[in-house]
Order: structure tokens, then sequence, then C-alpha cells
């Protein structure tokens, strides 16, 4: 009878072991997040194992779920967390149990059994079994209706798919209670893919979709694939808005989801009545009634109603000058034209004045005067550069006779001088007149070969200033 004590002791030791390592990998503790996770599709083993698809395709699949929104915990969600909770909190206090059922057998077994001990641990088991008794008369436990969706990428995989292509090893990988998984196989040059979400919560696939299409379709897919998990995976109805529009600078106030600029689209808005605040600058706010269906989309292009039209007054100092855009002539100023939906050049040109460029578009102020410049005439570059020529060219010849008539004057010098020396006074007095004349003449060849010079410099620097000169 003691060894069956003992041994049933012993038995009772490890099973609260094992459930105890097993209640602390329970994750039945509410979150304060909806977790998911997704990971490279499963590539046919048959085909290419790098195939660019097993990213490529998840990527595109989750690219409408990158901002945060919340998940509505379904029924069937909340009734698996309660029974979560209540398998561990049962399993919790059987752990306490067995503690108990192997103390009070220690006590049995000791040497010298004290009967306080013995009553004070059988009063504790009762208590635990009253507790145990009583879970299931509890009230179920509260949770929240819905929880912010939150995507758990691998540590040093952030913004990439994992790698665990399976649901098992996705789950031990990430923790999360979504899974997005696939498969994609190769046929014919098509390919054929299959998606899968699998709440690791209810463990089951909760939705699939499967097609197969042209690789120049994945985008496209990949969308209709989203559309098809998208209900169960906000775990409630959902309805897409696309908004565009020409007119530059709208935004929209979408119901409440807060202030878009277009183009915009919202994938996972509520179906329903919704309320559009349309705002163009220089124009009254437009509300518009939008009725959202489910799982549609629905498109609107939003232009300037009828009437609206504003129109801007154009004038210019002076006045009676020409307005065109695109090369079309609208007219002469003082004119009033329409507002443009999206920024416009428009060109004011009067003869005698520079021709003005003005930018202008929704946000433009409601009067515009431009004050037209006088125009500078275009340099004459050939002129200037002609000139330039025949002052170089007049440069060089004068610069030759000068230095021509400095050989000539020192001549006439060395024969004055042998003259003298000679005593020869009748030939002196002649070459002595010849150097004198010459010298001065050399002088002033030389002055006048600077002048020039400096002409020379001063036109080229003119030429230059014209070919620099941009032509209006």
């Amino acid at each position: 009878m003691v060894m069956t004590t003992s041994r049933l002791a012993l038995a009772a030791l490890w099973i609260s072991l094992g459930i105890h390592l097993w209640a602390q990998t329970d994750p039945a503790v509410v979150p304060t997040q909806w977790t998911w996770a997704y990971a490279e599709f499963q590539v046919d083993p048959t085909g290419p194992a790098d195939s660019p698809w097993r990213i490529t395709l998840p990527q595109l699949l989750v690219k409408g779920w990158e901002q945060p929104e919340k998940h509505v915990l379904t029924e069937p969600e909340k009734t698996a967390w309660r029974g979560k909770n209540l398998a561990r909190q049962r399993l919790e206090i059987q752990k306490q149990l067995d503690q108990k059922a192997l103390d009070r057998s220690r006590l049995l077994l000791g040497p010298k059994v004290k009967p306080a001990e013995v009553t004070a641990a059988e009063k504790a088991i009762a208590d635990l079994a009253a507790q145990f008794e009583a879970l299931d008369k509890a009230t179920p436990q509260s949770l929240p209706e819905s929880l912010v969706l939150s995507r758990k990428d691998a540590p040093g995989h952030e913004g990439f798919p994992s790698t665990k292509t399976s649901p098992q090893a996705l789950e031990l990988e990430s923790g999360a209670y979504y899974l997005l998984t696939g498969k994609v196989k190769i046929v014919a040059g098509y390919l054929s893919v299959s998606v899968f979400l699998t709440s690791t919560l209810e463990g089951k696939v909760l939705a699939s979709w499967s097609s197969t299409f042209a690789p120049d379709e994945a985008p496209e897919q990949m969308v209709l694939a989203r559309r098809t998990l998208q209900e169960v995976f906000l775990g409630r109805p959902w309805a897409s808005l696309e908004l565009t529009s020409t007119t530059e600078g709208t935004s929209v106030e979408v119901g409440n989801y807060g202030t878009e600029t277009l183009p915009w689209r919202g994938e996972t808005l509520s179906p329903g009545p919704l309320t559009l605040k349309i705002h163009r600058p220089g124009l009254a706010t437009e509300v518009m009634p939008v009725d959202l269906l489910p799982a549609q989309v629905t498109r609107l292009h939003l232009q300037v109603p009828e009437g609206e039209v504003q129109t801007l007054l154009l004038t210019s100092e002076p006045s009676e000058a020409s307005v065109t855009i695109d090369s079309r002539l609208l007219g002469l100023t003082p004119l009033r034209i329409p507002r443009p939906l999206s920024t416009a050049r428009i060109t004011v040109k009067l003869e005698g004045f520079a021709p003005t460029v003005l930018e202008l578009g929704p946000k433009s102020a409601p009067e515009i005067d431009v004050v037209l410049q006088a125009q500078t005439p275009s340099p004459d570059v050939t002129g200037a550069r002609d000139l330039y020529y025949q002052l170089a060219l007049a440069t060089t010849f004068s610069m030759a006779g000068a230095m021509f008539l400095r050989e000539g004057a020192d001549q006439a010098y060395k024969l004055a001088l042998a003259y003298a020396n000679g005593k020869s006074l009748d030939n002196f007095e002649a070459a002595k007149l010849q150097y004198e004349f010459t010298w001065y003449v050399s002088q002033a060849t030389l002055a006048l070969t600077t002048g020039v010079f400096v002409w020379m410099m001063l036109s080229l620097g003119d030429y230059l200033n014209a070919v620099q000169t941009p032509i209006p």
C-alpha cells in the first residue's frame, strides 16, 4: 500500500511537471494586438527552387494591408480564446492539486505522521478542487470586440516574407494568430497559385484562394486574392473606394477616416453610407454622400460642378499685351480667363517689352497684374565679332610698321654716327635728319598701336558679352 501510494505520488509529480510545461507554451492570454505573419510561397519541387515568384507574390498579396487596421473578433474566436484560458486555469489548478497531493503523500509516508499537517494539506486539496469545479460555473471571460492588426516579421528579415513556408514552422517562428502561406507552380508558362489564411487559435484554414494566370497578371490577381481573404482577415465585411480628380490640390475628408489628397484608394472601409467632404482650391467645400457596397470597389472621378468654375483677372502694365497658352492666343490684357484646374504656363507678350511667363493653377490669386519690362535690344554679335577681327588685324599691321620704323631709325643713327666719326659734316646732317624723322614716326606708330590694341581688347569684351547674352 505504501509502495502504491509512493508510485502514485511520483506519477502525479511527472504529470504535474508535464502539464506545467504545456501550460507555459499555451498562448491563451488575451493579447493587446492581433498578430499575423506571412511567408514565402512554397515552390513546386519540380520547378526552379530560386523562382522570384516565391517572394514577389506574397509581397503583392499583403500590399494593401500595410497600414494598421483592426480585426473584429468573431464568436468562434472568442469561444476559442475562452476555451484556451479555461484550459490554462484548469491546468494551473491541477498543477497545484498534484503538488498538494504529493505533499500529503510525503506527510503520510514520513517517519512520524502529524495529523494537523495532514488535515491542512487535505483542506488545501479540497479548496483547490472546489476552485476547479467553480471554473465551469464562472461567468465567461470578457474579451475586446476588436484588436489592432500587427504584422510580425522574422528578426533580421523585417519587411520581407518569412522563409518558413509551412504553417507549422511559421507559427513556431512568429507565434502569430493568423498565418498567410501559399504555393506556386509554373505550368506551361502560367502561374498556378494557391493562398491560405490559417488561424493558429482555431487550428484550421479559415479562407483560401486559387487561380492560374499569366505572369503579367500577377498584380491584379493578388489584389483579387487579397480581397477574397479580406473579410476573414478583418473579421468584418469590407468595401473599397477609389477617388481621382483632374483638379490639382483636391483633398477629401473620407467620413471618420481622415483627410486624403487625391488620387487615393481605401481598401478596408466599412460598407454602407459614407459622407465625403471635397475641398478644391478656390472653391466652396462640396459634400457628397456615397453608399459603399460590401466586397465591391467604388470608383469616383471628382469633377468641378457646373457653374462653379472660377476665373482669374489678368492685367498688365502697359495694357493690350497678348496672352497665350500653348501657342494659343487667349486675348489681350486686361483679360478674364478660367482658373486652370492644374498648373498651366501662360505667356504675356507686348512688342518692345520682354515676354513674361506665368505659372497659374488652382491656388493662384484671383487678380494678377504683370509689370512688363522694357526689352533691351539684342546685341549685334556678328558686328562685334567683325570689329574685333578688324582691330586685331590693324594691331598686327601697326605693330609691324612700328617695328620696321624703329629698325630704320636705328640704321639712320648708326649711319649718322659713322659720318660724325669720319668728319663728313654734310652727310652727318642728312643722316641725323633721317634718324630724327624715322624715330619720331616710329614712336607715333607705337602709340597708335597701343591705342588700337586697347580698342581691340574692348571690342573683344563686347563680343564675349554679346555671345553670352540670352536672346529673349
